[in-house]
């Protein structure tokens, strides 16, 4: 959609000699988070992508003397494609903008076009996860997080979605999954989960939970008092009983917490493993460039990028979206 490009009458302020500082983008800006999580690769060649899975062979049987033996065979399914989504935006100025503005502000929209890129790429890729419970689907065409995968093969039903807030006794059952995991054809699975994914306002809890001794409160408010045991109450972290998913307690592998400020839903919380899914494929990465329109002497600068997010296997990936 076209706009007016940045001119002295739009922008008095850039002229005004009685102005003697013109502050633009004094803060930091935050780092990169998504390329500590994602997959990252480059598209491949072609309009789309595809993939689909084929399962192992079941398992042994018996043989009595004598018996013929059964010969088994796999099931194909789970054909998904992605395609790739360009993101792009500009900015012009008058030819009198740039020669007389006082402070160079218009010199520095370029960077904001960058500043801008970088918080597309954050919120797409981080969507895969906001959206984990509703429109972001696995290559079973269900919701990456839910509870009714079916396997392809054995028929079993698997549930990688949570329906509680994150406690003690949540976490558990999040490793109880990873640990109850199957694959295609019912075979047992060996994945270990090392990462628990959070927005930033559950950090309080989480660290409490990977740090703590004794055994957590159960409840989402911290403030309700302190745990009950057999009569006898105890601070949260101090009371007799182990902290069960602190790593140094034996119980569970050592695991690490990402707190990441582009998750929306301050209640949902995800543990996942490194041989996650998560991916992001590059088409065409931040590409800046300008030119000078030859009737206008306008000069103008645009910056597009093309890139595509998904998940395809959801079995390394527990999600739960809070009470």
């Amino acid at each position: 959609m076209a706009t007016a490009p940045m001119n002295r009458a739009a922008y008095p302020y850039q002229f005004d000699k009685e102005i003697a500082k013109m502050v633009y983008g004094k803060y930091a800006d935050h780092p990169k988070e998504f390329d500590k999580i994602a997959k990252i690769a480059n598209f491949p060649a072609g309009r789309t992508y595809t993939e689909a899975e084929i399962s192992p062979l079941g398992g042994l049987r018996a043989m009595s003397e004598g018996e013929a033996i059964t010969y088994d065979v796999p099931v194909e399914g789970h054909k998904k494609s992605i395609t790739t989504v360009k993101f792009g935006l500009g900015f012009q100025r008058t030819e009198e903008m740039s020669a007389d503005e006082l402070f160079s502000m218009s010199d520095k929209m370029s960077s904001s076009l960058s500043r801008s890129a970088i918080v597309c790429v954050e919120q797409n890729f981080w969507n895969l996860f906001n959206n984990g419970f509703s429109s972001t689907l696995g290559w079973d065409g269900k919701p990456v997080f839910a509870s009714n995968h079916v396997t392809l093969k054995s028929g079993e039903t698997i549930n990688n979605c949570g329906a509680a807030d994150l406690t003690q006794t949540s976490l558990e059952a999040a490793f109880e999954y990873f640990d109850g995991l199957v694959d295609e054809a019912g075979i047992k699975l060996s994945i270990t989960p090392d990462i628990l994914l959070i927005p930033y306002k559950l950090k309080w809890v989480a660290n409490e939970l990977l740090k703590a001794t004794g055994r957590i409160w159960d409840y989402s408010d911290r403030t309700k008092g302190l745990v009950d045991e057999s009569g006898s109450k105890y601070a949260p972290g101090n009371g007799p009983l182990l902290n069960t998913v602190n790593p140094s307690n034996g119980i569970v592998d050592s695991w690490t917490i990402f707190a990441s400020k582009y998750l929306t839903d301050d209640d949902a919380w995800f543990l996942i493993s490194k041989e996650h899914d998560a991916r992001f494929y590059w088409k065409k990465k931040p590409t800046m460039s300008s030119t000078t329109d030859f009737d206008t002497d306008n000069e103008l600068y645009k910056l597009v990028l093309r890139f595509s997010v998904a998940i395809f296997d959801y079995k390394a990936m527990y999600g739960s979206p809070g009470a």
